[in-house]
């Protein structure tokens, strides 16, 4: 099922956080309005990631390759997931709900996390 879309209305500046935090309650996708700057498509993307949202409205081509590039997940961070989600499965055969990764404690959180991220970089 694809999850229901969350936009805001206006500038992200002060609301885009509430609106993402929002959206991952709902466990919805959220995205920002159009940037109207065309001059700088690759700021326009990078601030909406930074602002934690999951995708971008675009409004002239210029603008897509920018915010496809900035919501792709990295190979490094695919890479990261994929460990993760095997630490998990060895913590699982030992009968155990969660693991140390990195040196930080990973579970079912984690892994809902990285199967999502592993999701979008298969598109």
């Amino acid at each position: 099922m694809i999850p229901p879309l969350a936009l805001t209305l206006g500038e992200a500046a002060g609301i885009g956080p509430d609106i993402t935090l929002s959206a991952w309650q709902q466990r919805a996708a959220s995205a920002l309005p159009p940037f109207y700057v065309l001059a700088d498509a690759d700021l326009l993307a990078r601030r909406a990631r930074l602002l934690g949202f999951t995708g971008k409205w675009a409004i002239h081509p210029d603008q897509i390759a920018s915010c496809n590039e900035a919501f792709a997940p990295s190979t490094e961070e695919l890479e990261r997931a994929e460990r993760l989600l095997a630490a998990l499965r060895e913590a699982e055969a030992r009968g155990e709900g969660a693991a140390a990764f990195n040196g930080t404690m990973i579970d079912e959180a984690s892994r809902k996390m990285a199967e999502a991220l592993v999701a979008r970089g298969a598109r």
